[in-house]
Order: C-alpha cells, then structure tokens, then sequence
C-alpha cells in the first residue's frame, strides 16, 4: 500500500494520563493492520510521578501538531479527556482524515465539571488550589476510581492505573477554563464522538452536546470516564476501526 493510502491512527491521552493508558488499544489496532503513534505529552514521559509541570494546553497542542506533520497519508486523531480538547484544537487549524473525541472536555470546557466536584468534595478542590498542584486530585486509588472508573470497576485495574497516574498541569487546568473548543473551526473530514455513561467528570448530556456540535450522534459505552482501561475497552476499539475504515 502506498503511504499516501496508508491510515495511521494517533492516540492523545487525557490529563493525569500517559501514553501507557494506550497499551491495550495500540495493540489491538496494529492487529488490525493500522499504522498506530502514541503521544506522551511533554512532561507526561515518566508515569507515577507527583512533581508539578508546567506546561500549557497550547504547548500540548503543538506537540500533537508536530507528531502528525511527519507522518505520510491519511491521520485519524483519537484524543481522551484533555486529548479530546487538544485534538478539538488541533484541528481547527489543521486538516486530518478523522477525529475520534473519547470521553472528551465538552464544548462549554470544564467549568461545570470543576462546578461539580467543588459540590461534591470541596475539600479536594481546595487541596489543588491552594497548592497550585492537581496530584490531590488523583493521590489515592479512592480518587482514582470516584473520577476514572465505576464502582464495579476491579480493584487490580483502578491499583493498577493509579500507580501511573501522575500530577497535571495546573496551567494546562486553567487554559481548558478559559478557552473552550471551537466545532465550527473543524477542518477534520468526519468527526465521531464517544461517551461513557458512568463518568465521573463529564456528564452523558455534555457528551451529547458536543456530538450535536459536530454534527453527529453520540456513542454511548457503559463505562466510567476512562473507556480504553475498563472492560469496555474492545468495544472502543470497535467503534474507532468502524470509523477508521
């Protein structure tokens, strides 16, 4: 196959996340004969640390810019979370195949999300404001699981994530504040948008409004907020090869 028919698949993690949260996913789409790059975001390299970074979501954007320019034929982008805001950025200023939004930052940021957390444990908010640091938000496996997983989830899955889990940026935290996706930028041929139904940051309603921004319908997964780590992750899979193709 000619590379200029080649479909190569770049998977952009979420905030707090590497690109270790891709392992099982990767795999199964180069099973399936599709070119696959994981990003790790810059500062995102080392998993399990809670040292501060500082990095914005344009610094971000600008990596994932950087990774796609060098590669030849067709790009889809699958962004979770932060990754979905970021690969929303990303192309509003740049052409690609195909975006697939996982669980992704809604078209109104992440004011209401912050808005609910703030209710439901105050405590936790103001642990990360007033040291300028997210780690407390992801400290403990309890964390873990009440923000990424459900309580069905398996124990050794949330351990086993919350041991890579790292610190955020607190810059990065206040760009996804004040600046919101842009839909009618898009420059992306086609657009998918998936979401869990349990997810503890953004709501299923959200979910839907950034599909409807997009001008498609959402794909709803019975999962907690990170899909590609529950036992729902074959599923995603499916939906991303079904887009891809």
């Amino acid at each position: 196959m000619r590379d200029a028919e080649r479909t190569t698949i770049v998977l952009v993690h979420g905030a707090w996340h590497g690109g270790w949260c891709w392992a099982q996913v990767a795999d199964a789409l180069r099973q399936r004969e599709f070119d696959v790059v994981v990003v790790d975001l810059p500062g995102h390299e080392t998993p399990g640390h809670s040292k501060r970074i500082w990095d914005r979501v344009s610094d971000y954007v600008r990596h994932v810019d950087t990774v796609i320019r060098s590669i030849e034929g067709r790009v889809v982008l699958v962004g979770h979370s932060m990754g979905g805001l970021i690969v929303q950025r990303v192309i509003e200023t740049r052409r690609v195949h195909g975006a697939v939004l996982v669980a992704s930052v809604p078209r109104r940021g992440v004011i209401a999300a912050l808005a609910r957390l703030a209710r439901r444990d105050p405590k936790q908010v103001a642990q990360s404001i007033v040291s300028v640091s997210l780690w407390p938000m992801v400290e403990n496996d309890e964390r873990a699981r009440e923000h990424f997983f459900t309580d069905q989830t398996e124990a050794d899955t949330v351990e086993a994530a919350g041991a890579k889990l790292q610190n955020e940026s607190f810059l990065a935290f206040l760009s996804m504040l004040a600046r919101h996706p842009r839909p009618k930028l898009a420059r992306a041929e086609n657009v998918c948008v998936i979401g869990a139904t349990r997810d503890g940051i953004f709501t299923i309603d959200e979910q839907h409004g950034l599909a409807a921004a997009y001008g498609t319908d959402l794909i709803e997964i019975d999962a907690g907020h990170d899909l590609m780590l529950e036992a729902s992750w074959p599923e995603l899979v499916g939906h991303i090869v079904e887009f891809a193709d």
